[in-house]
């Protein structure tokens, strides 16, 4: 399952004082995007997640993409260090990436 995951972009939480991340993975009928922040000994880690369902409004709309992905993106922006623009350009990748693993 791992070999269908892949990276979008990488960061470091400050409060944390850890690395985290942010990927997708197609998992049965939908793609999985998790952004976290890696527990690091016996410190939990912690994040956001959301799947994009195949057939759902936000995996055939870029607006609604964008709109239902708001709380990922929000954690990369808030706990991973992406700029405003960093992560549009990310969402973009994710989206053009989706689209061309659904034809």
């Amino acid at each position: 399952m791992e070999a269908n995951k892949r990276v979008f972009f990488t960061g470091y939480s400050q409060l944390a004082g850890r690395p985290g991340d942010l990927y997708v993975m197609r998992k049965s009928n939908c793609w999985h995007i998790n952004a976290g922040v890696y527990s690091c000994g016996h410190n939990p880690g912690f994040g956001v997640v959301f799947d994009v369902v195949d057939g759902t409004p936000e995996c055939d709309s870029c607006e609604e993409f964008f709109k239902q992905t708001a709380s990922v993106q929000q954690f990369i922006i808030n706990e991973l260090g992406a700029t405003q623009q960093s992560c549009n350009r990310v969402f973009e990748e994710i989206w053009d990436y989706i689209q061309q693993k659904n034809v």
